[in-house]
């Protein structure tokens, strides 16, 4: 399995660790963890990187999470990305 990028999106940087720490002891292999406190954050980063995972909380100051996956189609370094719900798989 190829490393993969990841991008985790939470106003605690403690919770930032702690699930960063999570996906490596579940065997998930890591190339880079970018981290972002709020979902303009997590946009910014967007717009200079590409990632292969998002993993982002929805109570956030400035903005929030679901407004933060409702800008997502607007990123170009995010089309690739796709959202699982309830096992199925769909295009952002």
């Amino acid at each position: 399995m190829d490393k993969i990028t990841v991008l985790i999106v939470d106003d605690s940087s403690v919770m930032r660790k702690i699930v960063e720490r999570s996906l490596r002891q579940a065997g998930i292999e890591i190339r880079q963890v970018f981290e972002a406190g709020n979902g303009l954050e997590a946009l910014a980063v967007l717009n200079e990187r590409k990632v292969n995972l998002v993993l982002c909380d929805i109570n956030m100051p400035v903005m929030d999470g679901l407004e933060f996956v409702k800008q997502l189609p607007k990123v170009e370094n995010a089309r690739q990305l796709q959202e699982q719900n309830f096992g199925h798989r769909r295009r952002l």
